[in-house]
């Protein structure tokens, strides 16, 4: 999710009422960890809500729990990059979604 030039976004509109209160994202950063790469410098926002993304030597991916403040039928993600030339943009794998509703 994400190129070099532009941070990768995508919305989830979901059937009314379904209330979603937990979304566990699977992912990786862009870059495994080695030393041209040495420090994480993408995040994975899910409505606002910011974490980096998991970032090892291995190059494996790793859970990233969101507790939503408020059900909601809309989920918006963005990969958000803090780097600097092409590391400036935002770039994530993303494996699995899974959603949580608390009807």
């Amino acid at each position: 999710m994400g190129t070099s030039s532009v941070d990768g976004a995508f919305t989830l509109n979901l059937v009314s009422g379904t209330n979603i209160k937990r979304v566990v994202v699977s992912a990786f950063d862009w870059y495994k960890k080695t030393e041209p790469h040495p420090v994480n410098t993408n995040s994975l926002l899910v409505n606002g809500d910011s974490q980096l993304a998991p970032y090892n030597e291995a190059g494996t991916p790793g859970d990233l729990t969101y507790d939503l403040a408020t059900a909601t039928d809309t989920l918006a993600f963005q990969a958000d990059g803090a780097g600097t030339g092409g590391n400036a943009f935002g770039r994530v794998f993303l494996f699995s979604i899974a959603l949580h509703s608390y009807n």
